[in-house]
């Protein structure tokens, strides 16, 4: 009853707030009140999205001078994360080969080499000739120094639905099993998990300078699956109805939700949109003036973006600004008790609810 009660309450007070503001505000500036605090809102979050970027730029950059100053210290430990977390805020080829070096003198040489090769496709992609040869020359400089594993999943084990088999905790892709992959040198754990199965695990060491280890996964155990009690339990729930909702009031309600999908999609295209521009303009175009097939294809793709956030935020504005009348001018709900009435019935072969109820 006293969770009836401030339902009740509640509702009496929304349906007085909104009378209220029929009563304030005439009928005829609504419309425009309404399409001024969504255009507001619409500026206010691209605003935030491109503060935001700048806001990991310049976090990115001063994570990446610290690590810089402790490489020069010799202190690899620390500086190797703040590298990685500078390349995860604002991706950089210079970056990668910092960390590259850094996971090097780490003796991490397998995470090294990894390192290397995608900073050889990063400055490729950007046509950065001189950073991809030196990339390059890293990576194979540590061909054959890296240890491998090799995971091979029995049979019976591989075609068990839903296995999934991890290294320190990440999944290895079904492609990667009986594979040899590089792993820095220490100690790591493999697991190996499937619904109604007992789980299976394994240390495996590591060691260094081209050791190649292989770990054999055996056929998982069945679980046995546990007996309900015989004597079937009895239980009933009465559950009073929330009030409900007029047909106009749900309407308003799911119209609005389109409307901020809308604008929060207009807003992640704007976004991309001036990345790409600000790439091709940064790397690909020459000023401005001219512009290389990279420089080009991200122009395109910059109008493209720039389009369907257009569209997407008059779509969702529109949708917005029409959600919010029909709540308005929604009529008062009805208030309407109901009584539920749960039974729950568990036995030795079975469970179940029963549902029950008056209206």
């Amino acid at each position: 009853m006293l969770e009836t009660m401030k339902g009740d309450s509640w509702t009496r007070g929304k349906a007085n707030g909104l009378n209220d503001l029929r009563r304030i505000v005439p009928r005829g500036y609504r419309r425009g009140l309404l399409v001024f605090a969504t255009v507001s809102a619409i500026h206010a979050f691209a605003g935030v999205a491109y503060a935001q970027d700048a806001q990991d730029t310049a976090a990115a950059e001063t994570l990446f001078d610290e690590a810089r100053k402790l490489m020069a210290d010799g202190k690899m430990d620390a500086a190797c994360p703040k590298l990685e977390e500078s390349e995860r805020v604002a991706p950089a080829v210079g970056t990668l080969l910092n960390l590259g070096i850094c996971y090097e003198q780490s003796h991490r040489p397998a995470s090294a080499w990894a390192t290397f090769k995608e900073a050889i496709s990063a400055a490729r992609a950007n046509g950065q000739s001189e950073r991809e040869q030196l990339a390059r020359s890293h990576a194979q400089a540590l061909e054959g120094k890296f240890s491998t594993l090799t995971v091979r999943v029995a049979p019976a084990t591989r075609n068990i639905s839903g296995v999934e088999v991890r290294r320190d905790g990440e999944i290895v892709a079904r492609a990667a099993w009986g594979s040899a992959i590089p792993l820095d040198p220490g100690a790591h754990l493999v697991t190996v998990t499937a619904p109604s199965h007992t789980a299976w695990s394994t240390d495996v060491a590591i060691g260094e300078d081209g050791t190649a280890v292989d770990v054999d996964i055996p056929v998982l155990t069945p679980v046995q699956p546990k007996a309900f009690p015989k004597p079937a339990v009895h239980a009933a729930l009465v559950v009073d109805e929330k009030p409900k909702s007029t047909t106009q009031r749900t309407l308003g309600i799911a119209v609005i939700g389109l409307g901020v999908a809308g604008l929060a999609t207009g807003s992640i295209f704007g976004v991309i949109a001036k990345s790409k521009n600000d790439d091709a303009l940064a790397n690909h175009c020459g000023g401005g003036s001219l512009c290389d097939a990279q420089g080009l294809t991200l122009t395109n793709e910059a109008r493209s973006s720039a389009t369907i956030a257009t569209i997407s935020f008059s779509a969702g504005g529109a949708a917005l600004l029409s959600g919010v009348v029909l709540l308005l001018t929604a009529p008062k709900s009805s208030l309407s008790r109901a009584a539920v009435r749960v039974a729950p019935s568990l036995s030795a072969r079975s469970a179940g609810l029963s549902l029950g109820g008056t209206w």
